[in-house]
């Protein structure tokens, strides 16, 4: 489909990765289940998009701990609700804007000033 912002299309290019686990999928819900198309001419994509979510699912692992605690709780009190985390990462690129020119003043619209 088309992009759209604030109504109006745009020109953005992306990539949408998602968890590729079993445990995510959920017959008759929506959503993104699968293998991931990993671009074939970009090797090092994967393995650097894998290492990025291992290293923010311990960041979020050790957060939760430490929420655990605050809230007085034993540490590994969240544990068994993210043994397999769903996640998805979207890399966005907008080319450059070409700029343009502002409007000749006898196309402007905009109010008269003019005393007459």
């Amino acid at each position: 489909g088309e992009n759209v912002t604030q109504g109006a299309p745009d020109c953005h290019e992306g990539l949408d990765y998602y968890s590729e686990s079993k445990a995510a999928f959920r017959p008759g819900v929506r959503g993104h289940y699968g293998p991931n198309p990993w671009p074939h001419q970009l090797p090092e994509l994967r393995p650097a998009v894998l290492d990025y979510v291992h290293h923010m699912t311990k960041l979020g692992e050790t957060l939760m701990r430490l929420i655990a605690i605050g809230l007085e709780l034993p540490p590994n009190y969240f544990e068994k609700y993210y043994d397999d985390p769903y996640w998805g990462i979207r890399a966005i690129h907008y080319p450059p804007i070409q700029q343009h020119r502002p409007p000749s003043s006898a196309s402007s619209a905009s109010a008269s000033t003019s005393a007459s």
